[in-house]
């Protein structure tokens, strides 16, 4: 099975079982094994608690509504706790004093300290929370109360309903209806077969005995709600306390509402994670799993049954069916997202209204997702209520943000399906579908180029699309060149100037030594066609990531972004190093070398080397151990945990893909980089202790990295003696003799060296000189130092160290700066210093191609260097940072 057909049918399971295997469950459990409930006639002392920020709108409405309900007044307490309101939300609240409503005004704090506080307050013996846009139906209070009379309910969730006030008819898209009336079915089946999963805001109640303080950054109707269940009562659903709430106007609004629902409900999942385990809560674990984990993150196997797709076009009918019926969906969903934002009628239309919805939802909870791992609380925000203009219509607003959002999941799957339907080229289709939904969200969100330059540039994904979907070179070369939006708008509309770093003009210089170099070399058009490109890309590579990371949020964006690109180009060679799959090289992203080495393992005596995305083994090892500081510090630095188990998983692959290229030299550069960490001061006993864990997991996985770890000793010898040399295989004995030649071209050309690119031209004449082992080929200096020194002599070697050493200092002081006040940023700048002495330590076995993966780290020091030191001598702090 390849792995497109694997993530496919894993991701449709994940998907079904969301939306249908799930309430089939529910349905099944309700009906065979069923848990009804006591319910009887009961009045007991009532607290209804309104949390309130400027509801002036609506407040008198809500009272009134309160006052006006089937319940007696001697047993019904109301307390309306104002969170900071400017407005006359307190006015119109103490007007109902004389009628027994309380008021409590409390400073701005947001919701969850006021409703705790509230409760402090309150004396009943129920309490009912109710948002203060809910309108409750008469008997909403009886029916709510009624299953009390079981001594075994802790809690009861009322039914949440939306309406328009104008009609007083159901409101709300018919996706939105839609996605309620199943959620409130699955609540009905939940009720009947035990608990349901939490209440809603706009009406719930529980035993005063029973309520926990709220803690912060959660949703306070789920925390409140599920700690029933966890104190071992039951949380019920009473279908007959409705509660009527008006639809936003802004589907702009409504998407930042599900983005802070959601995220608040998976903190609250994480905070009550106890909830999850089946030995102490059986089956409502499954259902807090599959309803407030599965469904919530349902966008993620979406995504990824979106993205397989298009790799099984030629696999069979059902995939080009599934392919064409993406496109459509995504097609009625966008159109769904048009007409509502314009107020048209077709926005009301089911066959736009629910994929248009359904949409919706899913890109909210990706958004959600990114806050809980960048450990980002909402726990203040300003409520969007709704206004109503006659006949129902709702305001347009155009160009709002959440579409862009829905946009570029959408048209993903629609440009997926139509370009394949158009053309084969599968690199050509990916390369369409992604183009559409990527302008729309690059124009609202400049900063995301830093992001997707830094995966696609560590990935060589644009390379990979050159030589094997056919996509034309100077699009590829080109696509670096989105950094210049973001450094259009600060430069442009926030009137910023372009930063020159002090690193960069030394790099100038280096360049233009370079040049002089080339003219007086040999064969001057030949080392300037060697030259240009590779020096117009570190020039560029280092001038537009430099000014495009202004902000440390989006510094550790683009460092995530590095860190997701190992993990993915790991576990891809994970599952081909498992497999076997070698002949296989998934759309140029797992290319495997010429060069086997001898295991001496019986029955596998040979063992591909793995090159990813890079076609060269030694060079892949090397791109990917650069990672292995990045993934270790963050994770290390890391806030929360979820954000440390990403971290570490990640960093677990990309040791895993390191060590599929078995090159003894990323060894070398890994045990460096330990060293420094203990010169740092790092290495503790865990550090120890996870080091042999990575070691031992390493080897578990790739067993045959032992032989090629032991022939190190073998290559010490042939640099330490003459018997060395001559028991040397001859891949070593043939790296000295171009380093030696190299030596000699440099002794004959100290000052400049022979050229750019003619290292190489010079090799035939001083390798006969150094005596060893000689081909007639042309051959490049097998290590950074001596084809360094070789091709541009001293001065490029003195320009070359003058860059190393400002960046390396600039480092060292951002890392002792933020040490205590930015810890995590702080970690980004000790890992940075840890990548370049892993680059250095490895070139030492290799020369100087693939320089874009170096110039791409030195300018993402350079940036996170100018971040901290606003002067040469990084005396302050810059503006930029002392802003933020």
């Amino acid at each position: 099975m390849s792995l497109s057909i694997a993530i496919f049918w894993g991701s449709l399971a994940l998907v079904v079982y969301a939306y249908a295997g799930y309430p089939v469950l529910l349905f099944l459990r309700a009906r065979l094994r069923p848990r009804p409930h006591a319910s009887g006639a009961l009045e007991p002392r009532i607290s209804l608690i309104i949390c309130a920020h400027n509801e002036a709108g609506v407040i008198r409405e809500k009272l009134e509504n309160v006052l006006s309900l089937d319940y007696p007044r001697d047993a019904l307490e109301v307390i309306v706790a104002s969170d900071g309101s400017t407005d006359e939300t307190l006015k119109h609240a103490r007007a109902f004093g004389d009628r027994g409503v309380g008021v409590l005004d409390l400073p701005r704090r947001g919701k969850i300290p006021t409703l705790n506080d509230a409760v402090r307050v309150s004396r009943g013996e129920i309490l009912v929370f109710s948002d203060a846009n809910s309108m409750l139906d008469a008997g909403a209070l009886r029916a709510l109360v009624a299953p009390f009379s079981d001594p075994q309910v802790g809690g009861v969730a009322g039914d949440q309903r939306y309406w328009n006030k104008q009609t007083r008819a159901a409101d709300g898209s018919e996706g939105e209806r839609a996605y309620w009336d199943l959620d409130r079915k699955c609540k009905e089946w939940q009720g009947l077969a035990g608990s349901v999963t939490s209440a809603t805001g706009a009406v719930y109640a529980i035993r005063r005995s029973l309520f926990r303080e709220v803690p912060p950054g959660v949703t306070d109707d789920f925390w409140v709600s599920t700690n029933v269940v966890a104190q071992g009562h039951r949380l019920v659903f009473a279908s007959e306390a409705i509660a009527r709430e008006a639809v936003t106007d802004s589907s702009d609004a409504e998407f930042r509402r599900k983005v802070r629902v959601i995220s608040r409900g998976l903190r609250g999942v994480v905070r009550m994670r106890g909830l999850l385990d089946p030995r102490r809560h059986g089956f409502y674990a499954l259902q807090i799993f599959s309803h407030k984990v599965l469904r919530r993150l349902v966008a993620l196997p979406l995504l990824a049954l979106i993205f397989a797709t298009p790799f099984l076009w030629q696999a069979g009918a059902l995939y080009r069916a599934f392919a064409i019926g993406e496109a459509i969906l995504g097609a009625c969903a966008l159109l769904g997202a048009l007409a509502s934002a314009t107020s048209s009628r077709w926005g009301r239309a089911r066959v736009l209204s629910i994929p248009h919805y359904f949409a919706m939802v899913n890109a909210a909870s990706l958004v959600a997702l990114l806050n809980l791992l960048r450990g980002r609380r909402i726990d203040v925000w300003e409520p969007q209520r709704s206004v109503p203009k006659p006949g129902g219509a709702r305001r347009a607003i155009p160009g709002a943000g959440w579409q862009l959002s829905l946009m570029a999941l959408v048209l993903l799957a629609m440009g997926a399906a139509l370009a394949l339907v158009a053309s084969r080229n599968i690199g050509l289709a990916l390369l369409v579908t992604l183009a559409v939904p990527a302008a729309l969200a690059l124009s609202r969100y400049p900063d995301l180029a830093i992001p997707v330059v830094a995966f696609v540039l560590y990935t060589n994904a644009a390379v990979v699309a050159v030589h094997f979907h056919g996509l034309p070179f100077m699009a590829a070369a080109a696509f670096p060149m989105l950094l210049g939006l973001p450094i259009a708008r600060d430069t442009l509309l926030r009137g910023e100037r372009l930063l020159v770093t002090p690193t960069f003009l030394v790099l100038l210089a280096f360049v233009t030594v370079q040049f002089v170099g080339a003219l007086l070399s040999i064969q001057p058009e030949r080392s300037l066609r060697h030259l240009v490109p590779g020096a117009t890309e570190g020039i560029l590579l280092y001038f537009l990531v430099s000014n495009a990371i202004r902000t440390p949020k989006v510094l550790k964006s683009a460092v995530w972004s590095l860190i997701a690109a190992g993990a993915f180009i790991g576990a891809i060679g994970a599952h081909q190093q498992l497999t076997g799959s070698f002949d296989t090289n998934y759309g140029g992203f797992a290319q495997v070398a010429s060069a086997v080495f001898d295991t001496g393992e019986p029955g596998q005596s040979h063992q591909p080397r793995l090159a990813g995305p890079i076609g060269e083994k030694n060079r892949f090892a090397q791109i990917m151990t650069m990672l292995i500081p990045l993934a270790l510090f963050t994770g290390m630095a890391a806030r929360t945990w979820l954000a440390r188990c990403l971290a570490l998983g990640s960093l677990t692959l990309i040791l895993i893909g390191a060590s599929l290229g078995f090159s003894r030299g990323a060894v070398v550069g890994v045990a460096m980089m330990f060293l420094a960490m203990l010169g740092f001061g790092y290495i503790h006993w865990r550090h120890v202790a996870f080091a042999a864990v990575a070691v031992i997991v390493t080897g578990l996985a790739v067993p045959q990295y032992g032989t090629r770890i032991l022939s190190l000793a073998d290559v010490a010898k042939a640099f330490t003696s003459d018997v060395g040399v001559a028991n040397a295989d001859g891949a070593t004995r043939g790296r000295l003799t171009e380093m030696t030649a190299s030596a000699l071209a440099f002794a004959d050309h100290p000052l400049l060296g022979v050229g750019p690119g003619m290292n190489q031209v010079h090799y035939p004449r001083y390798a006969r000189l150094a005596g060893g082992k000689v081909t007639s080929e042309e051959r490049r200096a097998h290590s950074l130092y001596p084809g360094l020194a070789a091709e541009h002599g001293i001065l490029g070697i003195g320009f070359f160290s003058a860059m190393l050493f400002l960046t390396l200092r600039d480092l060292a002081r951002v890392r002792r700066r933020w040490r205590d006040r930015h810890p995590d940023l702080a970690a980004i700048a000790t890992a940075l210093i840890m990548v370049l002495i892993v680059y250095l330590t490895t070139s030492l076995f290799l020369h100087t191609a693939y320089v874009r993966y170096f110039w791409f780290v030195m300018a993402l020091a350079g940036a996170t260097s100018h971040l901290a030191v606003g002067t040469p001598n990084g005396d302050r702090l810059s503006p930029l940072l002392v802003r933020l």
